[in-house]
């Protein structure tokens, strides 16, 4: 199965490095050049990660992530920042974060762990649902059992 990925970043060879990183996963990259042009995409496209800049024009990669969770998108976001933006005295920030230049493979395993605990996300909700309609399906049998258990004729 495919997984769409969005990368906005204003930097160009952020997209570069990520496609040719990435090229061998299962994985369809679309690319966004601003914050805007990157919510116009998720308008259009369901996305299964978003990966942001931490620097964009205009707002922080983190702030367009929360925009984005906030209208809806339930992706998980992943933030790339330039080395020396890691450093003591940078604010917390409530995303992953990963520095330029990236290893590889540090980030393809980074990308199947974000898309992996999101599936797992999925699924342990539909799972959670299922299970309430399973009590609420053994909780009317026990109405019908006991009802009839009171000496109550079978209709």
């Amino acid at each position: 199965m495919t997984c769409n990925i969005l990368v906005v970043d204003s930097d160009a060879s952020t997209h570069e490095a990520l496609g040719e990183a990435l090229e061998c996963e299962p994985y369809e990259l679309f690319s966004a050049a601003s914050p805007d042009e990157g919510m116009e995409l998720l308008r259009r496209v369901d996305m299964d990660l978003i990966i942001a800049g931490r620097h964009l024009p205009g707002m922080s990669g983190e702030e367009l992530l929360q925009q984005m969770s906030v209208e809806g998108n339930r992706a998980p976001g992943l933030l790339i920042a330039p080395a020396s933006g890691l450093g003591e005295g940078s604010p917390p920030h409530s995303f992953p974060i990963i520095s330029k230049p990236r290893n590889n493979e540090e980030l393809k395993l980074l990308v199947r762990y974000l898309l992996e605990a999101e599936r797992l996300g999925r699924e342990n909700t539909r799972l959670r649902a299922q299970l309430r309609v399973q009590h609420a399906h053994i909780n009317c049998l026990r109405e019908i059992l006991t009802y009839l258990g009171t000496n109550h004729p079978v209709p």
